[in-house]
């Protein structure tokens, strides 16, 4: 499995999804696990010492106690998800306003302002968590102004000779 995964799924998959997704946000991506000597290391251990009944990962488990509580190195995987909250709240309040009063999804009726207004003022207040679904409508606006905008150079409408 060790070989399968090392010349199948890594390269294919998982390494090359990083890294696209990594340089389309310009961010820097570290894979430690990928240096030459820990492969070698990790194809030298037996699959018993790799996955046993209680988990994957044992001979990393065993090599990090030495070096961690076993509270760290035993608790379950947490989940990696974007700050939307604070971005929401925070850094894109302003496009989310300007989305909300003058976007084109609610200028040409597709979506209604007072449900936007509500969405903001919900999250706003803390009675409930609106972030995502703030998140999905300014991700959703930004794609139909490109989308309508494509549609019109395509159409030759607004552009000038």
């Amino acid at each position: 499995m060790c070989l399968a995964d090392s010349r199948l799924f890594l390269p294919g998959l998982n390494l090359t999804y990083t890294d696209r997704s990594s340089m389309a946000a310009s961010t820097e991506v570290r894979v430690p696990f990928v240096d030459v000597e820990v492969v070698k290391a990790a194809f030298a251990f037996p699959g018993k010492q790799k996955i046993t009944r209680a988990g994957g990962k044992m001979a990393l488990k065993q090599a990090a106690l030495s070096i961690l509580p076993s509270e760290i190195v035993h608790r379950p995987k947490g989940l990696f998800s974007a700050p939307l909250r604070a971005w929401m709240s925070r850094d894109l309040a302003p496009l989310v306003d300007e989305v909300v009063n003058e976007g084109a999804l609610v200028t040409s009726g597709f979506l209604r302002r007072d449900a936007l207004r509500r969405l903001v003022a919900d999250d706003a207040s803390g009675r409930q968590d609106r972030s995502k679904h703030l998140w999905h409508v300014l991700t959703l606006e930004y794609w139909y102004r490109e989308a309508t905008a494509a549609d019109r150079v395509a159409a030759g409408v607004g552009v000038s000779s």
